[in-house]
Protein backbone atom coordinates (compact mmCIF):
# COMPACT_ATOMS: atom_id res chain seq x y z
CA UNK A 1 0.00 0.00 0.00
CA UNK A 2 1.60 3.42 -1.32
CA UNK A 3 1.73 5.86 1.69
CA UNK A 4 -0.54 9.15 1.50
CA UNK A 5 2.80 11.27 1.45
CA UNK A 6 4.65 9.23 -1.34
CA UNK A 7 1.35 9.45 -3.46
CA UNK A 8 1.56 13.36 -2.85
CA UNK A 9 5.13 13.13 -4.08
CA UNK A 10 4.61 11.31 -7.11
CA UNK A 11 1.08 13.22 -8.57
CA UNK A 12 3.71 16.27 -8.26
CA UNK A 13 6.31 14.54 -10.75
CA UNK A 14 4.45 12.68 -12.62
CA UNK A 15 2.07 16.47 -13.01
CA UNK A 16 5.22 18.64 -13.69
CA UNK A 17 5.98 16.17 -17.33
CA UNK A 18 10.04 15.84 -16.47
CA UNK A 19 10.58 12.51 -15.50
CA UNK A 20 9.50 9.37 -16.86
CA UNK A 21 7.02 6.75 -14.92
CA UNK A 22 10.11 3.92 -14.41
CA UNK A 23 12.31 6.75 -12.87
CA UNK A 24 9.75 8.44 -10.73
CA UNK A 25 9.05 4.98 -9.59
CA UNK A 26 12.75 4.00 -8.71
CA UNK A 27 12.92 7.69 -6.90
CA UNK A 28 10.03 6.55 -4.88
CA UNK A 29 10.87 3.07 -4.26
CA UNK A 30 7.27 1.92 -5.79
CA UNK A 31 6.49 -0.84 -8.92
CA UNK A 32 6.35 1.29 -12.57
CA UNK A 33 2.41 -0.55 -12.47
CA UNK A 34 1.51 1.38 -10.01
CA UNK A 35 3.06 4.58 -11.69
CA UNK A 36 1.27 3.97 -14.78
CA UNK A 37 -1.93 3.54 -12.72
CA UNK A 38 -1.96 6.75 -11.03
CA UNK A 39 -0.62 8.21 -14.65
CA UNK A 40 -4.06 6.79 -16.39
CA UNK A 41 -6.56 7.92 -13.70
CA UNK A 42 -4.83 11.48 -14.15
CA UNK A 43 -6.00 11.34 -17.65
CA UNK A 44 -9.46 10.30 -17.06
CA UNK A 45 -9.73 13.31 -14.39
CA UNK A 46 -8.05 15.80 -16.40
CA UNK A 47 -6.86 17.36 -13.38
CA UNK A 48 -3.57 19.11 -12.45
CA UNK A 49 -1.11 20.27 -9.70
CA UNK A 50 -2.52 23.16 -9.40
CA UNK A 51 -5.91 21.49 -8.29
CA UNK A 52 -5.06 18.65 -6.28
CA UNK A 53 -1.95 20.54 -3.81
CA UNK A 54 -4.64 21.99 -1.85
CA UNK A 55 -6.52 18.93 -1.47
CA UNK A 56 -6.15 16.80 1.58
CA UNK A 57 -4.54 12.91 1.81
CA UNK A 58 -7.65 11.34 2.12
CA UNK A 59 -9.43 13.61 -0.47
CA UNK A 60 -6.65 12.04 -2.91
CA UNK A 61 -7.17 8.74 -1.83
CA UNK A 62 -11.00 8.91 -2.82
CA UNK A 63 -9.65 10.28 -5.89
CA UNK A 64 -6.84 7.79 -6.82
CA UNK A 65 -8.32 4.69 -5.13
CA UNK A 66 -10.53 2.28 -6.36
CA UNK A 67 -13.05 1.45 -3.63
CA UNK A 68 -15.41 -1.62 -3.29
CA UNK A 69 -18.73 -1.03 -3.61
CA UNK A 70 -20.68 -0.19 -0.10
CA UNK A 71 -22.34 -3.40 1.47
CA UNK A 72 -26.11 -3.73 0.92
CA UNK A 73 -26.35 -5.44 4.17
CA UNK A 74 -27.92 -3.58 7.13
CA UNK A 75 -25.65 -1.68 9.72
CA UNK A 76 -25.82 -2.23 13.38
CA UNK A 77 -26.74 0.04 15.70
CA UNK A 78 -23.39 0.44 17.29
CA UNK A 79 -24.91 2.82 20.06
CA UNK A 80 -28.13 0.61 20.92
CA UNK A 81 -24.95 -2.08 21.69
CA UNK A 82 -22.86 -0.05 23.70
CA UNK A 83 -25.61 1.61 25.81
CA UNK A 84 -27.17 -1.93 26.23
CA UNK A 85 -23.65 -3.23 27.20
CA UNK A 86 -23.36 -0.68 30.11
CA UNK A 87 -27.11 -1.02 31.60
CA UNK A 88 -27.10 -4.45 31.70
CA UNK A 89 -25.48 -6.46 33.66
CA UNK A 90 -25.23 -9.55 32.33
CA UNK A 91 -25.72 -8.22 28.20
CA UNK A 92 -22.85 -9.95 25.95
CA UNK A 93 -22.00 -8.39 22.58
CA UNK A 94 -22.64 -12.55 20.88
CA UNK A 95 -26.52 -12.15 22.59
CA UNK A 96 -27.11 -8.62 21.09
CA UNK A 97 -25.13 -9.91 17.57
CA UNK A 98 -27.78 -12.96 18.06
CA UNK A 99 -30.68 -9.88 18.09
CA UNK A 100 -29.34 -8.04 15.09
CA UNK A 101 -29.08 -11.38 12.84
CA UNK A 102 -32.53 -12.39 13.70
CA UNK A 103 -34.02 -8.99 13.17
CA UNK A 104 -32.06 -8.99 9.42
CA UNK A 105 -31.91 -12.58 8.50
CA UNK A 106 -30.23 -12.52 5.43
CA UNK A 107 -28.98 -9.18 5.51
CA UNK A 108 -26.69 -8.73 8.59
CA UNK A 109 -23.18 -8.83 9.21
CA UNK A 110 -20.53 -11.81 10.55
CA UNK A 111 -20.21 -11.30 14.39
CA UNK A 112 -16.23 -10.97 14.09
CA UNK A 113 -17.03 -7.90 11.09
CA UNK A 114 -19.84 -6.68 13.83
CA UNK A 115 -17.24 -7.30 16.54
CA UNK A 116 -14.67 -5.22 14.59
CA UNK A 117 -16.63 -2.02 14.01
CA UNK A 118 -17.89 -1.63 17.68
CA UNK A 119 -13.74 -1.89 18.61
CA UNK A 120 -13.15 0.63 15.79
CA UNK A 121 -16.40 2.86 17.47
CA UNK A 122 -14.92 2.57 20.94
CA UNK A 123 -11.57 3.62 19.81
CA UNK A 124 -13.24 7.07 18.26
CA UNK A 125 -15.67 7.91 21.04
CA UNK A 126 -13.26 7.04 23.77
CA UNK A 127 -12.27 10.70 25.09
CA UNK A 128 -10.78 11.32 28.51
CA UNK A 129 -11.12 14.73 30.59
CA UNK A 130 -7.81 15.97 31.83
CA UNK A 131 -8.88 16.64 35.32
CA UNK A 132 -6.86 19.96 37.06
CA UNK A 133 -6.61 19.60 40.70
CA UNK A 134 -5.24 23.00 42.70
CA UNK A 135 -2.55 22.86 45.23
CA UNK A 136 -3.94 22.21 49.05
CA UNK A 137 -7.23 21.81 47.33
CA UNK A 138 -8.86 17.96 47.43
CA UNK A 139 -8.12 14.88 48.92
CA UNK A 140 -8.57 11.93 47.82
CA UNK A 141 -9.77 8.84 50.51
CA UNK A 142 -10.03 5.26 49.90
CA UNK A 143 -9.61 1.80 51.60
CA UNK A 144 -7.04 -0.76 49.75
CA UNK A 145 -8.99 -3.94 48.85
CA UNK A 146 -5.47 -5.92 49.45
CA UNK A 147 -4.43 -6.46 53.57
CA UNK A 148 -2.77 -8.71 55.67
CA UNK A 149 -3.27 -12.59 55.59
CA UNK A 150 -4.26 -14.20 59.39
CA UNK A 151 -0.73 -15.80 59.17
CA UNK A 152 0.86 -12.26 59.64
CA UNK A 153 -1.31 -11.88 62.58
CA UNK A 154 -0.51 -13.35 66.08
CA UNK A 155 -2.25 -13.18 69.98
CA UNK A 156 -6.07 -12.63 68.39
CA UNK A 157 -4.98 -9.69 65.81
CA UNK A 158 -7.27 -9.57 63.30
CA UNK A 159 -5.63 -8.05 59.96
CA UNK A 160 -6.28 -4.82 59.71
CA UNK A 161 -7.57 -2.58 56.71
CA UNK A 162 -5.55 0.10 54.78
CA UNK A 163 -6.93 3.83 54.82
CA UNK A 164 -5.10 5.62 52.03
CA UNK A 165 -5.15 9.24 51.50
CA UNK A 166 -3.82 10.65 48.41
CA UNK A 167 -3.14 14.55 47.55
CA UNK A 168 -3.83 14.78 43.96
CA UNK A 169 -1.84 18.00 43.10
CA UNK A 170 1.48 16.31 44.37
CA UNK A 171 0.62 12.67 43.91
CA UNK A 172 1.69 12.61 48.14
CA UNK A 173 -0.02 9.24 49.83
CA UNK A 174 -0.55 8.84 53.22
CA UNK A 175 -1.43 5.26 54.99
CA UNK A 176 -3.06 4.26 58.05
CA UNK A 177 -3.85 1.00 59.17
CA UNK A 178 -7.30 0.94 60.90
CA UNK A 179 -8.85 -2.07 62.63
CA UNK A 180 -11.80 -2.46 60.52
CA UNK A 181 -13.99 -0.35 57.81
CA UNK A 182 -16.20 0.77 60.79
CA UNK A 183 -17.18 4.57 61.47
CA UNK A 184 -15.33 4.71 64.78
CA UNK A 185 -12.20 3.20 63.03
CA UNK A 186 -12.85 5.18 59.80
CA UNK A 187 -12.67 8.00 61.49
CA UNK A 188 -9.89 7.40 63.86
CA UNK A 189 -7.72 6.79 60.80
CA UNK A 190 -9.03 10.02 59.17
CA UNK A 191 -7.49 11.73 62.64
CA UNK A 192 -4.19 10.09 62.11
CA UNK A 193 -4.20 11.00 58.18
CA UNK A 194 -5.09 14.41 59.26
CA UNK A 195 -1.93 14.64 61.47
CA UNK A 196 0.58 12.74 59.10
CA UNK A 197 -0.71 15.44 56.28
CA UNK A 198 0.79 18.14 58.54
CA UNK A 199 -2.35 20.25 57.46
CA UNK A 200 -5.99 19.86 56.29
CA UNK A 201 -7.30 20.47 52.93
CA UNK A 202 -10.17 21.64 51.49
CA UNK A 203 -12.46 19.23 50.21
CA UNK A 204 -12.29 15.19 51.61
CA UNK A 205 -13.36 13.10 48.13
CA UNK A 206 -14.70 9.71 49.17
CA UNK A 207 -16.27 6.29 47.96
CA UNK A 208 -19.82 5.55 48.75
CA UNK A 209 -18.57 3.27 51.51
CA UNK A 210 -20.74 3.00 54.77
CA UNK A 211 -18.33 4.43 57.02
CA UNK A 212 -18.66 7.61 54.91
CA UNK A 213 -22.08 8.35 53.69
CA UNK A 214 -25.63 7.66 54.99
CA UNK A 215 -27.16 4.18 53.57
CA UNK A 216 -30.01 4.95 51.93
CA UNK A 217 -28.94 8.72 51.07
CA UNK A 218 -25.33 7.75 48.95
CA UNK A 219 -24.83 11.52 47.88
CA UNK A 220 -24.80 12.70 51.61
CA UNK A 221 -22.36 12.44 54.46
CA UNK A 222 -23.38 10.64 57.64
CA UNK A 223 -23.78 12.26 60.68
CA UNK A 224 -20.19 11.38 62.56
CA UNK A 225 -17.93 12.23 58.68
CA UNK A 226 -20.28 15.42 58.68
CA UNK A 227 -19.05 16.59 62.42
CA UNK A 228 -16.05 15.48 62.30
CA UNK A 229 -15.84 17.79 58.88
CA UNK A 230 -16.90 20.67 61.09
CA UNK A 231 -14.34 19.96 63.44
CA UNK A 232 -11.41 20.36 60.74
CA UNK A 233 -13.37 23.29 58.93
CA UNK A 234 -13.40 21.27 55.78
CA UNK A 235 -16.07 20.16 53.16
CA UNK A 236 -17.00 16.82 51.97
CA UNK A 237 -17.44 15.35 48.80
CA UNK A 238 -18.19 11.81 47.47
CA UNK A 239 -18.06 10.31 43.74
CA UNK A 240 -20.63 8.96 41.49
CA UNK A 241 -21.46 5.14 42.37
CA UNK A 242 -19.48 3.00 40.24
CA UNK A 243 -17.25 5.58 38.61
CA UNK A 244 -14.04 5.23 39.80
CA UNK A 245 -12.59 7.55 37.36
CA UNK A 246 -13.72 10.14 39.48
CA UNK A 247 -10.79 9.47 41.80
CA UNK A 248 -8.31 7.87 39.55
CA UNK A 249 -5.68 9.80 41.51
CA UNK A 250 -6.42 7.60 44.77
CA UNK A 251 -6.56 4.02 42.50
CA UNK A 252 -3.40 4.29 41.41
CA UNK A 253 -2.24 5.54 44.88
CA UNK A 254 -3.35 2.14 45.93
CA UNK A 255 -2.35 0.09 43.56
CA UNK A 256 1.41 1.79 44.49
CA UNK A 257 0.59 1.09 48.12
CA UNK A 258 -0.16 -2.63 47.99
CA UNK A 259 3.10 -3.25 45.70
CA UNK A 260 5.45 -1.09 48.04
CA UNK A 261 4.05 -1.07 51.09
CA UNK A 262 1.71 -4.06 51.77
CA UNK A 263 3.64 -6.72 49.88
CA UNK A 264 6.38 -6.11 52.03
CA UNK A 265 4.37 -6.12 55.50
CA UNK A 266 3.28 -9.62 53.98
CA UNK A 267 6.66 -10.99 55.04
CA UNK A 268 6.12 -9.41 58.69
CA UNK A 269 3.53 -10.49 61.69
CA UNK A 270 2.17 -8.56 63.95
CA UNK A 271 0.48 -8.41 67.60
CA UNK A 272 -1.13 -5.42 67.31
CA UNK A 273 -2.36 -2.45 65.38
CA UNK A 274 0.45 0.28 66.42
CA UNK A 275 3.06 -2.19 65.62
CA UNK A 276 1.56 -2.37 61.90
CA UNK A 277 1.19 2.01 62.02
CA UNK A 278 4.96 1.88 63.03
CA UNK A 279 6.23 -0.58 59.88
CA UNK A 280 4.28 1.58 57.71
CA UNK A 281 6.31 4.87 58.05
CA UNK A 282 9.56 4.02 56.55
CA UNK A 283 7.86 1.95 53.65
CA UNK A 284 5.50 5.13 53.49
CA UNK A 285 8.91 7.32 53.52
CA UNK A 286 10.77 4.91 50.59
CA UNK A 287 7.33 5.20 48.46
CA UNK A 288 6.88 9.21 48.66
CA UNK A 289 11.02 9.60 47.99
CA UNK A 290 11.14 8.03 44.89
CA UNK A 291 12.25 10.36 42.00
CA UNK A 292 9.30 10.89 39.45
CA UNK A 293 9.89 9.73 35.83
CA UNK A 294 9.09 12.91 34.12
CA UNK A 295 9.70 16.04 36.30
CA UNK A 296 12.17 16.39 38.89
CA UNK A 297 12.07 15.93 42.64
CA UNK A 298 9.99 13.38 44.27
CA UNK A 299 6.28 13.29 45.78
CA UNK A 300 7.92 14.06 49.04
CA UNK A 301 10.06 17.46 48.07
CA UNK A 302 6.90 18.78 45.43
CA UNK A 303 4.37 18.30 48.46
CA UNK A 304 6.45 19.59 51.24
CA UNK A 305 7.65 22.81 49.07
CA UNK A 306 4.64 24.04 47.21
CA UNK A 307 1.56 22.19 48.75
CA UNK A 308 1.87 21.68 52.46
CA UNK A 309 2.10 25.88 53.02
CA UNK A 310 -1.43 25.91 51.10
CA UNK A 311 -3.24 23.86 53.41
CA UNK A 312 -5.28 24.59 56.28
CA UNK A 313 -3.55 24.94 60.10
CA UNK A 314 -4.71 21.34 62.12
CA UNK A 315 -7.16 22.81 65.33
CA UNK A 316 -5.63 22.53 68.85
CA UNK A 317 -7.37 19.29 69.87
CA UNK A 318 -8.30 16.27 67.46
CA UNK A 319 -11.56 15.00 66.46
CA UNK A 320 -13.32 13.20 69.31
CA UNK A 321 -14.46 10.11 67.79
CA UNK A 322 -17.98 8.56 68.55
CA UNK A 323 -18.44 5.06 69.75
CA UNK A 324 -22.36 5.31 69.48
CA UNK A 325 -24.93 7.14 68.21
CA UNK A 326 -27.92 7.52 69.95
CA UNK A 327 -31.37 9.21 68.22
CA UNK A 328 -33.57 11.01 71.62
CA UNK A 329 -36.18 12.68 72.62
CA UNK A 330 -35.53 15.75 75.20
CA UNK A 331 -37.22 14.87 78.30
CA UNK A 332 -39.38 17.73 80.48
CA UNK A 333 -36.68 18.37 82.35
CA UNK A 334 -34.41 19.59 79.28
CA UNK A 335 -32.08 16.82 80.19
CA UNK A 336 -31.12 13.55 77.98
CA UNK A 337 -29.78 10.27 79.60
CA UNK A 338 -27.25 8.28 78.48
CA UNK A 339 -26.07 5.13 80.81
CA UNK A 340 -27.86 7.09 83.87
CA UNK A 341 -26.60 9.77 83.63
CA UNK A 342 -28.30 13.15 82.54
CA UNK A 343 -27.18 16.05 79.91
CA UNK A 344 -28.44 19.32 79.93
CA UNK A 345 -29.82 20.55 76.23
CA UNK A 346 -30.99 24.04 75.77
CA UNK A 347 -34.83 24.35 76.78
CA UNK A 348 -36.00 25.17 73.82
CA UNK A 349 -35.63 21.43 72.32
CA UNK A 350 -37.74 20.06 75.02
CA UNK A 351 -39.44 17.46 73.15
CA UNK A 352 -37.44 17.69 70.08
CA UNK A 353 -35.31 14.30 68.80
CA UNK A 354 -32.06 15.24 68.83
CA UNK A 355 -28.83 12.49 67.99
CA UNK A 356 -26.20 12.21 70.90
CA UNK A 357 -22.77 11.16 70.06
CA UNK A 358 -21.31 9.11 72.82
CA UNK A 359 -17.64 9.35 72.08
CA UNK A 360 -14.36 8.26 74.26
CA UNK A 361 -14.60 10.95 76.54
CA UNK A 362 -17.17 13.73 75.38
CA UNK A 363 -20.81 13.46 74.66
CA UNK A 364 -22.22 15.46 71.71
CA UNK A 365 -26.09 16.42 71.20
CA UNK A 366 -26.91 17.33 67.71
CA UNK A 367 -30.09 18.85 66.22
CA UNK A 368 -30.87 19.30 62.60
CA UNK A 369 -27.75 18.43 61.86
CA UNK A 370 -25.59 20.85 63.92
CA UNK A 371 -23.42 20.69 66.89
CA UNK A 372 -26.10 22.21 70.45
CA UNK A 373 -23.38 21.41 73.09
CA UNK A 374 -20.53 19.08 74.44
CA UNK A 375 -20.47 17.76 77.53
CA UNK A 376 -17.27 16.00 78.98
CA UNK A 377 -18.66 12.22 79.90
CA UNK A 378 -19.65 11.34 82.97
CA UNK A 379 -19.88 7.60 84.20
CA UNK A 380 -21.52 8.45 87.57
CA UNK A 381 -25.03 7.20 88.10
CA UNK A 382 -28.28 8.90 88.54
CA UNK A 383 -26.69 12.14 88.13
CA UNK A 384 -26.91 14.92 86.14
CA UNK A 385 -24.44 17.47 84.61
CA UNK A 386 -26.38 20.92 83.97
CA UNK A 387 -25.12 24.16 82.27
CA UNK A 388 -26.17 27.67 83.36
CA UNK A 389 -27.38 29.08 80.09
CA UNK A 390 -29.57 25.61 79.36
CA UNK A 391 -31.97 26.28 82.17
CA UNK A 392 -35.03 28.51 81.93
CA UNK A 393 -35.58 31.79 84.09
CA UNK A 394 -37.77 30.58 87.07
CA UNK A 395 -35.45 27.78 87.00
CA UNK A 396 -32.46 29.66 87.30
CA UNK A 397 -33.91 31.63 90.21
CA UNK A 398 -35.05 28.60 92.07
CA UNK A 399 -31.17 27.58 91.73
CA UNK A 400 -30.43 30.70 93.28
CA UNK A 401 -32.49 30.18 96.72
CA UNK A 402 -30.10 28.47 98.77
CA UNK A 403 -28.36 29.09 102.50
CA UNK A 404 -26.43 32.46 101.97
CA UNK A 405 -29.83 33.60 99.96
CA UNK A 406 -31.86 32.98 102.58
CA UNK A 407 -29.77 34.34 105.43
CA UNK A 408 -29.20 37.38 103.74
CA UNK A 409 -33.24 38.44 103.75
CA UNK A 410 -33.78 37.26 107.13
CA UNK A 411 -30.51 39.44 108.14
CA UNK A 412 -32.80 42.60 106.84
CA UNK A 413 -35.60 41.60 109.24
CA UNK A 414 -33.94 41.41 112.24
CA UNK A 415 -31.62 38.79 114.63
CA UNK A 416 -34.22 37.24 115.42
CA UNK A 417 -34.78 36.48 111.63
CA UNK A 418 -31.52 35.61 111.13
CA UNK A 419 -31.10 33.13 113.86
CA UNK A 420 -34.33 31.25 112.94
CA UNK A 421 -33.38 30.67 109.55
CA UNK A 422 -29.92 30.16 110.96
CA UNK A 423 -31.81 26.91 112.74
CA UNK A 424 -33.22 26.07 110.19
CA UNK A 425 -30.47 25.15 107.95
CA UNK A 426 -28.98 23.31 110.88
CA UNK A 427 -26.55 20.57 110.11
CA UNK A 428 -28.30 20.63 106.53
CA UNK A 429 -26.82 21.47 103.13
CA UNK A 430 -27.05 24.74 101.83
CA UNK A 431 -28.79 23.59 98.60
CA UNK A 432 -31.44 21.59 100.74
CA UNK A 433 -34.75 22.22 99.57
CA UNK A 434 -36.81 21.57 102.66
CA UNK A 435 -35.48 24.66 104.98
CA UNK A 436 -35.89 26.27 101.32
CA UNK A 437 -39.51 25.91 101.71
CA UNK A 438 -39.79 27.09 105.48
CA UNK A 439 -38.04 30.17 104.05
CA UNK A 440 -40.81 30.65 101.36
CA UNK A 441 -43.22 30.71 103.57
CA UNK A 442 -41.87 33.18 105.97
CA UNK A 443 -41.62 35.25 102.96
CA UNK A 444 -45.22 35.53 102.51
CA UNK A 445 -45.93 35.85 105.98
CA UNK A 446 -43.33 39.31 105.82
CA UNK A 447 -45.84 40.48 103.13
CA UNK A 448 -48.68 40.69 105.71
CA UNK A 449 -46.85 41.38 108.95
CA UNK A 450 -44.53 44.28 109.94
CA UNK A 451 -40.87 43.50 110.11
CA UNK A 452 -41.39 44.22 114.06
CA UNK A 453 -43.91 41.57 114.26
CA UNK A 454 -41.93 39.46 112.43
CA UNK A 455 -38.62 40.01 114.80
CA UNK A 456 -41.11 39.20 118.26
CA UNK A 457 -42.60 35.77 116.65
CA UNK A 458 -39.42 34.70 115.56
CA UNK A 459 -37.75 35.01 118.56
CA UNK A 460 -40.81 33.75 121.10
CA UNK A 461 -40.59 30.75 118.71
CA UNK A 462 -36.52 30.25 119.13
CA UNK A 463 -37.11 31.01 123.41
CA UNK A 464 -39.73 27.87 123.22
CA UNK A 465 -37.53 25.85 121.23
CA UNK A 466 -40.55 24.89 118.54
CA UNK A 467 -38.04 26.43 115.39
CA UNK A 468 -41.04 25.65 113.25
CA UNK A 469 -42.28 28.64 110.44
CA UNK A 470 -46.51 27.29 111.34
CA UNK A 471 -45.55 27.93 114.97
CA UNK A 472 -44.36 31.40 113.80
CA UNK A 473 -47.77 31.94 111.98
CA UNK A 474 -49.69 30.71 115.02
CA UNK A 475 -48.14 33.42 117.02
CA UNK A 476 -48.64 36.18 114.63
CA UNK A 477 -52.28 35.28 114.41
CA UNK A 478 -53.16 34.49 117.97
CA UNK A 479 -51.27 37.13 119.43
CA UNK A 480 -52.29 40.72 118.15
CA UNK A 481 -52.18 42.19 121.32
CA UNK A 482 -49.20 42.40 122.17
CA UNK A 483 -47.44 42.34 119.02
CA UNK A 484 -47.26 44.58 116.81
CA UNK A 485 -50.09 45.53 114.77
CA UNK A 486 -50.73 43.96 111.00
CA UNK A 487 -49.69 45.64 108.09
CA UNK A 488 -52.63 47.05 106.39
CA UNK A 489 -53.38 46.24 103.01
CA UNK A 490 -52.79 48.26 100.47
CA UNK A 491 -54.93 50.94 98.09
CA UNK A 492 -57.84 49.68 100.29
CA UNK A 493 -59.32 52.81 102.10
CA UNK A 494 -61.35 52.88 105.00
CA UNK A 495 -65.02 53.78 104.83
CA UNK A 496 -67.06 56.39 106.90
CA UNK A 497 -70.52 55.55 107.06
CA UNK A 498 -73.17 56.25 110.15
CA UNK A 499 -74.36 52.38 109.91
CA UNK A 500 -70.48 51.14 110.35
CA UNK A 501 -69.17 50.85 113.40
CA UNK A 502 -66.27 48.78 112.76
CA UNK A 503 -63.32 47.01 115.06
CA UNK A 504 -63.11 49.91 117.49
CA UNK A 505 -66.63 49.89 118.50
CA UNK A 506 -67.03 46.26 119.09
CA UNK A 507 -63.75 46.38 121.02
CA UNK A 508 -65.27 47.96 123.96
CA UNK A 509 -68.28 45.16 124.69
CA UNK A 510 -67.41 42.91 127.50
CA UNK A 511 -67.40 39.18 126.20
CA UNK A 512 -66.49 39.95 122.74
CA UNK A 513 -63.38 37.45 122.06
CA UNK A 514 -60.97 39.40 119.27
CA UNK A 515 -57.95 36.66 118.21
Amino acid sequence: MILPSVRRRVLRQLLSGDYSNRKIARSNNITHTSVNRMARRVKELQVDWEMLKDKTDSEINDLFISRRPKSLKAMPDLNYFTQQLRSIKYMTQELLWEEYAEENKDNHYSRSYTNKLLREDRKQNKVAMLQHHPLGGTCQVDFAGETLKAKNCIAGFKPPQFLVCNSPASDYPVVVACHSQKIPDFLEGMNRAVKLFGGVHQVYLTDNFASAVKPKHRDTPNDSFAAWADHYDTMLSNTRPGESADKGPVEQSVLNVERWIIAPLQRMTFASLAEVNEAIKPLMQKLNERNFAQYEGSRSSFYKEHELPLLKPLPPESFDVPQTIKTLTVEPHHHVRIDGHGYSVPVNLVGQVVKVHVCTSSVRVMHNGKTVVVHAKSKSQRQNTTLPEHMAQNELAYQSYTYPFAKSWAKSIGIASEAFVDKLFDKRPENDQKPMRAVSKLKKLAKCYEYEQMEVACERALAIGDVNVTTVERILKRNTKTLPRPRKSVGVTQLHHSNIRGAEYFSGIEGVRHD
